[in-house]
């Protein structure tokens, strides 16, 4: 992967994917957003696991 240059790390089922960014102060920073839409949330792959995981709780407590 280059810095600065998006390409698509990980497809989810549930529509969600999660996205390279940048390197920031050393890290790797990813998004993760629905397919064509704005990003949800913004940090390092571990995190953007957990508000995955998170994300599904909550949407599964909805139904």
């Amino acid at each position: 992967m280059l810095d600065g240059v998006k390409t698509n790390l990980l497809f989810l089922g549930d529509d969600m994917e999660i996205e390279y960014e940048a390197i920031f102060e050393g890290k790797k920073i990813y998004n993760v957003r629905r397919r064509g839409h704005k990003t949800l949330f913004t940090g390092t792959i571990d995190q953007c696991r957990r508000f995955l995981d998170i994300y599904r709780e909550k949407v599964t407590k909805q139904i």
